[in-house]
């Protein structure tokens, strides 16, 4: 049996601190990553609530469209009949209510695939999940991207990673260092060669026989030799300095376009809310005065493409505001 110690002769303290800090930082990284992973599953699924939210509530708001597009069709062939509107009026009312049927279709459709995709990735059956609701909205009024940055440069497993690569390219430049310059490798061993019957009795007195030995290794005809190796080495770390550092700036610049969007839409997005239900509201009215001849074709149809658009407005800001706070926690590990 023999126990032995092997490093080199200079710098083999320096390289056993590489390596400690080395793998005191995979070790973090690993139970970071592995809450990191969490959150991204949560992420995900944020996403494809939100995304199955966007085209039920697209869905609902057709289907109101529709309904209106049938009065005023309605509404148009009695005003046609009497002669109140031109044909061509009529005909346009009549091509808004086809595309408003056509639309109906088209977003039950892809209802029905986002929320499949919702429950496949959630491993449910659809009986078991086949409604949509909007959720609570009790966000923070405000993200400060101080606390952010900071949050993330202690958590981010992304950020981690930058630092164990620049850990491991410090390292092989200091190997690459030892390497160039004059050094060998000392061994210490120690052994016992007793023999017996059994194997514990072969070690009852260790006293009596056994080995010491201490070996130098020095490589002569390498001195000098691995400077090309080391210039090499010298590049590697400068490239992955530089890389550390654009994958870190890149990484703050999408920390604050994800804090601004969300603290934009967190603001906004009940304001968006009420200019959506005003302008349906606008959008009845309009109906209503134009089948009282108060009001004309065009805008009938200004006010109904006015609704449309706060609707979509709505759904964007407040998909926003959801994933864009799941993206933060995802990054930072944090809640806010």
């Amino acid at each position: 049996m023999r126990i032995s110690y092997n490093q080199p002769l200079f710098g083999g303290g320096k390289l056993y601190k590489f390596d400690s800090r080395l793998n005191k930082l995979k070790k973090e990284n690993l139970d970071i990553s592995t809450k990191a992973q969490l959150y991204s599953i949560q992420k995900k699924c944020v996403e494809l609530y939100m995304n199955a939210l966007a085209h039920d509530l697209l869905k609902k708001n057709s289907e109101i469209n529709l309904s209106i597009a049938d009065s005023v069709l309605k509404i148009s062939n009695a005003k046609k009949l009497i002669g109140e509107i031109k044909e061509q009026d009529y005909l346009q009312s009549e091509i808004q209510y086809e595309q408003s049927f056509m639309e109906v279709a088209n977003r039950r459709i892809q209802y029905d695939k986002t929320l499949r995709e919702l429950v496949t990735y959630l491993n449910l059956s659809p009986e078991e999940y086949n409604q949509i609701s909007i959720p609570n909205n009790n966000f923070t009024k405000e993200i400060d991207i101080n606390h952010v940055l900071a949050d993330a440069n202690e958590q981010s497993s992304l950020i981690n990673d930058l630092k164990i690569n620049n850990l491991e390219a410090e390292r092989d430049l200091y190997k690459a260092k030892l390497q160039k310059n004059i050094n060998g490798d000392i061994s210490l061993s120690f052994g016992l060669n007793q023999y017996g019957d059994q194997f514990l009795l072969a070690y009852q007195k260790p006293s009596v026989q056994q080995s010491y030995m201490v070996n130098f290794r020095i490589p002569l005809l390498n001195w000098g030799i691995n400077r090309n190796s080391y210039e090499i080495a010298k590049y590697r770390y400068k490239i992955a300095l530089t890389e550390s550092e654009e994958k870190y700036k890149s990484l703050i610049e999408y920390l604050h376009a994800v804090v601004d969007e969300y603290n934009f839409s967190v603001q906004v997005v009940n304001t968006a809310k009420r200019q959506a239900e005003l302008a349906l509201k606008q959008y009845r009215l309009s109906v209503t005065l134009f089948s009282n001849g108060h009001n004309t074709f065009f805008e009938l149809a200004t006010s109904r493409k006015q609704y449309l658009e706060a609707e979509y407005i709505y759904m964007e800001q407040f998909s926003k505001m959801w994933i864009s706070y799941y993206i933060i926690r995802s990054l930072t590990l944090k809640e806010y």
